[in-house]
């Protein structure tokens, strides 16, 4: 779709809860206005950035929260809740029932500020049995008693996180 189209698509539609990606966001700031359109607008995929937040905030005229979830979590586990005002580049905090932390080479926790492997404790809700017919990736993410999710981040003294990098 073009930013026109995803335009008239939300507007056409009544979209008022979008969960959507920043590459989409990127493409909608490009296009024609859709303020008052979604209530609701939460980002996830890869890192959402600040600009790129506040400019899809001002196009769709509500601010746009980012949160986290990959296809292996099922569900997003990590985020700034509605009715909240977003730290700016945070993911959030995890949802009820989730734990996460950011790791050392060790795979022990980090101190608040301090930048490694983001990781989640398994056993979440939505979590998935394993990885199909690829036992060396499980045995990979799954270690020291965490999921490790390939991305690197930090976590703040309150709890949010920021994401910061793929792992390469």
């Amino acid at each position: 779709l073009d930013s026109g189209a995803s335009a008239r698509l939300l507007r056409e539609h009544g979209i008022t809860v979008m969960f959507t990606t920043p590459t989409f966001l990127e493409e909608l700031v490009q296009g024609e206005e859709v303020a008052g359109s979604p209530r609701h607008v939460v980002s996830c995929g890869e890192a959402l950035g600040v600009e790129l937040a506040s400019n899809a905030s001002r196009a769709l005229g509500v601010p746009v929260h980012d949160g986290y979830m990959e296809a292996e979590t099922g569900a997003v586990v990590c985020a700034n809740p509605p009715g909240s005002e977003p730290a700016a580049g945070s993911i959030g905090s995890p949802v009820p029932g989730i734990e996460m932390a950011v790791l050392g080479p060790d795979l022990a926790p980090l101190e608040a500020g301090s930048e490694g492997r983001l990781a989640i404790r398994p056993g979440w809700p939505s979590m998935f049995a394993r990885y199909w017919h690829d036992e060396r990736e499980h045995n990979e993410r799954f270690r020291g008693g965490w999921y490790l999710t390939g991305d690197r981040a930090v976590a703040d003294a309150d709890g949010r996180f920021r994401l910061s990098s793929r792992e390469a």
